[in-house]
């Protein structure tokens, strides 16, 4: 169903996450990273998308393209510190927890090197963070 919403164009459980959590949902409105916060539903949804994806880059290097591939399990679990409240951070519905490590796994094989595991970003975190760039454009004009 989803590629035929998108002109025959195959769609990554990521891609399929970020649209579902759009505004526009009810249109085929492709994902685009550089959408801004008030683009989503929920100004949560862009904090986590944007920390998945540079955990991405730090786990498969800086020219993967997490849209081109489906959600990682071990990638949620590192930067959303696990489930919360029985939930993944992004990707829930999508991801099969029997093939996920647990996060004593992950801290069982994990180096000094390895992307550091992140508390799961909220409404709260996601309000201090705009109000930071408000003041930041106040500053320079």
């Amino acid at each position: 169903m989803q590629s035929q919403a998108h002109d025959g164009q195959e769609v990554s459980t990521f891609q399929a996450y970020a649209m579902g959590h759009q505004d526009k949902y009810k249109t085929a409105v492709p994902y685009n990273p550089d959408a801004l916060a008030s683009s989503y539903s929920n100004s949560s949804v862009h904090t986590r998308l944007t920390q998945y994806i540079e955990t991405t880059k730090e786990v498969y290097g800086s020219d993967y393209a997490p849209t081109a591939h489906d959600i990682d399990g071990e990638v949620v679990m590192r930067v959303g510190g696990g489930k919360v409240r029985g939930r993944y951070m992004i990707g829930d519905d999508s991801l099969d927890s029997r093939t996920i490590p647990s996060l004593a796994q992950i801290r069982a094989t994990s180096t000094s090197s390895s992307p550091p595991k992140r508390q799961w970003p909220n409404s709260t975190m996601s309000i201090v963070a705009s109000l930071q760039v408000i003041s930041v454009l106040f500053a320079v004009h």
